[in-house]
């Protein structure tokens, strides 16, 4: 049964990315200087930013209805199949290709558990 659900959960997370995904650019740092042992590179992920706006489900605000994601914070998944993934860590940076102005982000945590994909969680530079 667990091979049969690895078969669907990778399946799932190729559809995913084939409609989601974006360029992300991958900056290895050592302190504020490039990690000269560490290369950088471009690589495919799902990512979402917060906007930091709590809204209702009629579209106004309210204190019970939150965010998952607060202002200049996201999450990008990186799926582990179809593409070399680099070293991530704490503090380097990735800048999002695919989007307006191209912005940087800072890797706050690396979630690298057993399912497909990798979580960084992100920071506003």
């Amino acid at each position: 049964m667990a091979a049969r659900f690895q078969a669907i959960q990778a399946n799932s997370a190729a559809i995913v990315d084939d409609l989601l995904s974006e360029e992300i650019a991958f900056y290895p740092l050592t302190g504020n200087t490039p990690d000269a042992a560490r290369q950088k590179t471009t690589l495919r992920a799902v990512v979402r930013i917060g906007t930091g706006d709590n809204s209702s489900v009629t579209g106004g605000t309210s204190r019970g209805w939150g965010t998952r994601l607060s202002a200049g914070k996201g999450q990008a998944h990186v799926r582990r199949s179809g593409q070399v993934i680099p070293d991530f860590r704490k503090h380097d940076k990735v800048r999002l290709v695919d989007r307006v102005g191209q912005p940087f982000f800072e890797i706050l945590t690396v979630h690298d558990g057993p399912s497909e994909r990798i979580v960084l969680e992100l920071g506003a530079t």
